[in-house]
């Protein structure tokens, strides 16, 4: 009798889901339950700072509950705006980038968790309640802009499922990978974390060593208060005493040229040179004839 109920529990499932219609597998592919994201978050390793913590007003004990106690269910209408906006990006990318939304979940929360910032984590695309609101895929300015956000997310997820694919980009950069610096305890007090950036030390490898970070400021009030710049590198110390504004580094201006965005980190810089090479109406300043964007194409 064991064996004949878990058959029929079994043929009634697969009668179940077969049933279904092709939007609710497309809905169930990109969504799941508030718990189920939890679950996840729990096993991220948040790496944060005093200031990271104190910036994000974050006073609980535990800084995953932090995250899930300010989820928002992701109502119908929020899945398909979402889903309007996969569709008609894909539409607008080579069909060769379609694994970008393979394995991939959407989460929703409050508007003030980390200023708003889309970002991701594990495989989850992070939004803010504010920015589902606002997707227009019928309206073209709004579709360039979300369109373009969509890919630079997907891309970091990329970035955390194959790294070493990514290493290869970056050595093409000429940068190379640093198994430690001796004094970096300083510069992991006033560094924000980015859930997206890369975690290991890559150093600019020219002339001058230079390793590029997001510092916070003296007088920063939120995650947003930061100055991109280039510590030099000297026998695998930082001269805190020694560092200029990315865009006044040479060596640094020489491979990326005039870029803005998140420019200060080897993730965000190839998820933003990425999403201009695959999105053709992304909305990112990049100079297209700069080494680094040349390189995509070979790396590709």
């Amino acid at each position: 009798m064991t064996i004949i109920y878990f058959i029929l529990l079994f043929v009634l499932i697969s009668v179940f889901y077969y049933n279904k219609s092709p939007k609710d597998k497309i809905i169930e592919k990109y969504f799941t339950t508030n718990k189920n994201i939890c679950k996840i978050l729990k096993t991220i390793n948040y790496n944060y700072n005093d200031l990271d913590v104190k910036l994000r007003n974050i006073k609980d004990t535990s800084i995953y509950n932090y995250y899930c106690k300010n989820l928002i269910n992701i109502y119908n209408s929020d899945k398909q705006k979402i889903l309007s906006l996969i569709n008609k990006t894909k539409q607008t990318i080579d069909s060769k980038y379609y694994f970008l939304f393979d394995n991939i979940l959407f989460l929703k929360w409050k508007n003030h968790i980390d200023n708003g910032y889309p970002q991701t984590n594990k495989n989850i695309v992070c939004l803010s309640e504010n920015f589902i609101n606002n997707i227009n895929v019928n309206d073209f300015k709004n579709f360039k802009y979300y369109g373009s956000v969509l890919i630079h997310e997907l891309i970091h997820i990329w970035q955390k499922k194959n790294p070493k694919i990514f290493e290869k980009l970056y050595e093409l950069w000429n940068f190379k990978k640093l198994n430690n610096l001796i004094n970096d305890n300083k510069l992991k007090s006033i560094k924000r974390f980015n859930p997206d950036g890369i975690s290991d030390y890559w150093i600019l490898n020219g002339n001058k060593k230079i390793l590029l970070a997001s510092i916070y400021t003296d007088k920063s009030v939120d995650i947003g208060d930061v100055d991109y710049i280039g510590y030099y590198i000297e026998n695998n110390k930082i001269n805190y005493s020694k560092f200029d504004h990315l865009a006044n580094i040479k060596e640094y201006t020489d491979i990326f040229g005039n870029i803005n965005g998140n420019h200060y980190d080897l993730h965000e810089l190839s998820a933003s040179l990425l999403t201009k090479y695959i999105f053709k109406y992304d909305t990112t300043i990049i100079d297209k004839n700069s080494k680094a964007y040349k390189n995509i194409s070979e790396w590709i």
